[in-house]
């Protein structure tokens, strides 16, 4: 298979514009696609990634769990206009006013312009979320569509990761949550087989290699992320069951002609490295913790609702000032919003976001101009490229949960406006702070 289609432009598959142009009337436009909406001055090794959810397209185990032809789209539509707040319930811009509509993501087109809307408003590339159960009774990956789609026809041509989902699915979305809302699993997370040695058995064996021989033909792409030659692998979530799992696609991908994989696995823990310490010693204090875990090369403060990030943002530690930092192997996560009426339903829907629009884009986008600015600003003494460096948004597209960078009625291109700005303004500021250094 001739992957030769994937050399992009400049590394990034982006095209830096010379000027800022206007957006107050963001109609996409294929004539422009490629040209950034806001220059970008900062550092280029920190690539701002987008996690994408592919599930909108008919899918077997889809069809089993929930009904034929279901996807997240069925809970959507039939979402009520507001949430139990008053505010929205964020519903996909049509395809003529720009955006993408209710598509089905196994769709040339829609994976085309969707990769268009990213580059041109500065997001570096996509985390995909991959899911294989191990189960025999479905057998290799599921959501898999769009993905081997990319693989035929190049689209969304934009460098991207996988994020694998390990997992039991639950009886949620679908607004039908059980009472005690402990949820009711329907699909179960299996892993093969390893002796008491931690050797796989024969037949685990077997498992790891179908598995690993799948995200084989991803990793040879030249738009795969790559640490240092490492395709760049991610956990959605640390288990003790996938250790052993991964250090065998690590061997695997020696035996693959790479130096190895890059690992990473996201925790829910707060971004201590990204809070305004006062105190000196207290944030040293923080940063000596513990963050890299086991076999894993950084972590990933996941982007997901919490009590701690609710009605916060993150701020540039005080210390970025004076120099007096020490880098972390922590990623970065940022969040658009969060509202799962669609899933949950109008009573039990978490509202992660309970605020005007405006308000909830501007908290959005100082929490990812502070974490641009950790990155482009802190740390001038670091000469050599950090190809590690990353912040992750959640999400692009999890429109059941109201995680949309993608246009909406709600919010038009203003998510997707953010990144752009918050590059240009991490910019201006670590000039301010060198300035006055």
């Amino acid at each position: 298979m001739n992957h030769q289609f994937r050399t992009t432009n400049d590394g990034f598959g982006l095209k830096l514009a010379s000027t800022v142009t206007s957006t107050g009337n963001n109609i996409f436009s294929a004539n422009n696609d490629d040209q950034q909406i806001y220059p970008v001055n900062g550092p280029r090794e920190v690539r701002v990634l987008a996690i994408v959810f592919p599930q909108y397209h008919q899918d077997p185990l889809n069809d089993k769990l929930w009904g034929e032809g279901f996807t997240d789209w069925n809970s959507v539509k039939t979402a009520p206009a507001k949430n139990r707040l008053g505010y929205g319930v964020p519903r996909p811009l049509s395809w003529e006013e720009g955006g993408l509509g209710y598509y089905d993501y196994t769709s040339f087109p829609v994976r085309k312009r969707q990769a268009q809307l990213a580059r041109k408003h500065g997001i570096d590339g996509f985390v995909f979320h991959h899911y294989w159960f191990h189960d025999p009774a479905i057998g290799g990956a599921s959501l898999k569509g769009p993905l081997e789609a990319l693989l035929k026809d190049g689209e969304p041509n934009i460098p991207f990761l996988f994020n694998w989902c390990a997992m039991k699915w639950t009886y949620t979305w679908t607004a039908k949550t059980i009472s005690n809302d402990t949820g009711h699993v329907v699909q179960k997370q299996f892993f093969p087989e390893f002796d008491k040695r931690n050797n796989p058995t024969p037949e685990g064996l077997k498992q790891l290699r179908e598995h690993y021989n799948w995200l084989s033909q991803f990793f040879h792409l030249d738009n795969y992320i790559k640490v240092h030659g490492k395709p760049v692998f991610m956990m959605y979530q640390k288990k003790v069951a996938v250790a052993n799992v991964l250090r065998q696609f690590n061997k695997f991908a020696k035996e693959d002609g790479f130096p190895g994989l890059y690992f990473m696995v996201g925790l829910t823990r707060p971004q201590e490295h990204l809070q305004s310490y006062v105190d000196v010693e207290e944030y040293k204090k923080s940063i000596t913790r513990k963050r890299v875990i086991e076999i894993y090369d950084s972590t990933v403060m996941y982007p997901n609702p919490s009590e701690w990030n609710e009605n916060r943002t993150l701020q540039v530690p005080q210390q970025c000032k004076n120099g007096n930092l020490t880098r972390v192997d922590e990623v970065a996560g940022i969040m658009t919003s969060f509202d799962n009426t669609p899933r949950r339903g109008v009573e039990d829907a978490r509202i992660w976001s309970p605020a005007k629009p405006e308000v909830t884009i501007q908290r959005f986008g100082k929490s990812l101009q502070a974490a641009l600015t950790y990155e482009y600003c802190c740390f001038p003494q670091d000469k050599d490229d950090k190809e590690d460096r990353f912040i992750i948004i959640n999400a692009m597209n999890e429109w059941a949960e109201a995680m949309a960078l993608e246009p909406s009625d709600v919010y038009q291109y203003q998510f997707l406006e953010q990144v752009g700005k918050s590059k240009q303004q991490a910019s201006i500021k670590c000039a301010s702070f060198h300035a006055k250094a």
